[in-house]
C-alpha cells in the first residue's frame, strides 16, 4: 500500500478511488485508497446493446461493496447524455446535451430505468451498509425531493430501510 496522505502539520487527508467497475477495485486498494468516492455506474450501461437488469446491477454493487470490506463505496446514479450516450437507450439530440437531459433529470424523466437502479442499490445496501448514493447534476432542491420519494417508495416495496443510504 502507498503512504497515507498526511499534511505537514499531521492532518490526515482521506483519499478515495474513482472506479468504473469491479476490475478497478484491486488497483484502488493496493494503491492505498480508503474507499471508493465515485463509482461511475454509466459504464454498466454503455458497453451493451441491452440495459443491465436490476439483478445484474445488484450483483455488481454488492460485490464491489463486499470487496471493500468496511471502506465506503459511493455509487453515482446513472449520468448519461452529452458525451456519454447509451446504445441500448437512445436519447433525442439537444442543443446543449452537457447541461440538458442528463443525470438526475434523465433519471426522473425515465423512471423505469432509474427505479431498477435504485432497487439494485437498495438491495445491495441492505447487505453491505458501506454503500452511499450520489445523485449527479442536481440543479434544484425539488429534484432531490423527488429522488427521496422514489427511494422511499422502492425501499417500502422491497421491505427495506433506506434511512441511512
Amino acid at each position: 500500500a502507498q503512504q497515507a496522505a498526511v499534511t505537514s502539520d499531521g492532518i490526515h487527508i482521506p483519499v478515495f478511488a474513482n472506479i468504473g467497475g469491479p476490475k478497478d477495485i484491486d488497483d484502488a486498494l493496493t494503491s492505498g485508497a480508503e474507499g471508493v468516492g465515485l463509482f461511475r455506474t454509466e459504464f454498466l450501461f454503455q458497453n451493451s446493446d441491452e440495459l443491465p437488469t436490476e439483478e445484474a446491477q445488484y450483483q455488481v454493487y454488492r460485490d464491489i461493496a463486499a470487496a471493500l470490506g468496511d471502506k465506503p463505496l459511493t455509487i453515482r446514479s446513472l449520468d448519461v447524455g452529452g458525451d456519454k450516450p447509451l446504445a441500448a437507450y437512445p436519447m433525442p439530440s439537444e442543443d446543449n446535451p452537457f447541461l440538458g437531459l442528463r443525470g438526475v433529470r434523465l433519471c426522473l424523466q425515465h423512471e423505469s430505468l432509474f427505479t431498477a437502479q435504485l432497487r439494485a442499490i437498495l438491495r445491495a445496501f441492505h447487505e453491505q451498509p458501506n454503500i452511499q448514493l450520489m445523485i449527479p447534476m442536481v440543479a434544484q432542491v425539488e429534484e432531490v425531493r423527488k429522488v427521496k420519494v422514489l427511494l422511499a417508495h422502492q425501499a417500502n416495496q422491497l421491505g427495506l430501510d433506506a434511512t441511512h443510504l
